[in-house]
């Protein structure tokens, strides 16, 4: 008999930015541990910050986004640079998807509360080789748009915030 699949609807996902409970860092500590994404002390203080949403099953965190508030682009866009990590039973049940739009939600309502911050939208990478080849690159379907490839090639998407503006510049 195969494995059991986790039904979505079981898995829980919680906004954490800024916010954390101890209980909550915890478990993301063991979370990083258990699958070797994070071990160094001082790269999990500075990490722990940045932790946007995490999804729990049966009280087990079994994933985690983080971001990374900072300028792409032009010296004048801001966006939050968002990296998602899945337990290995828990992929391919659109884990990564329930952590993203919880996310992008949250700080998109929190830029517009905080429109000083610049905040414009978010930005991530997507890390596969199922798409070597830039003509195989599925688009996420969310809004997203396919903006750039990083230096490995990578497809980098961006997702902007409904109420962000961007002015022209000359010469652009």
């Amino acid at each position: 008999m195969g494995k059991q699949m986790t039904d979505v609807d079981d898995i829980e996902v919680k906004i954490v930015w800024r916010n954390c409970p101890a209980d909550i860092s915890d478990k993301i500590i063991e979370y990083w541990a258990e699958h070797n994404i994070l071990s160094d002390p001082e790269l999990v203080k500075n990490r722990l910050p940045t932790v946007v949403s995490i999804a729990l099953h049966q009280g087990k965190v079994v994933g985690v986004l983080s971001a990374a508030i900072g300028r792409f682009f032009r010296d004048d866009l801001k966006f939050s640079f968002i990296n998602a990590s899945t337990a290995p039973d828990y992929r391919n049940r659109r884990v990564p998807v329930m952590l993203g739009e919880a996310a992008f939600d949250y700080l998109e309502g929190w830029s517009q509360e905080n429109p000083a911050e610049g905040l414009v939208g978010v930005l991530y990478v997507l890390e596969t080789n199922r798409f070597d080849h830039r003509g195989n690159i599925p688009y996420p379907g969310g809004g997203e748009y396919l903006a750039a490839f990083n230096k490995k090639n990578r497809p980098v998407f961006v997702k902007w915030f409904s109420h962000a503006r961007v002015e022209p510049r000359p010469n652009d």
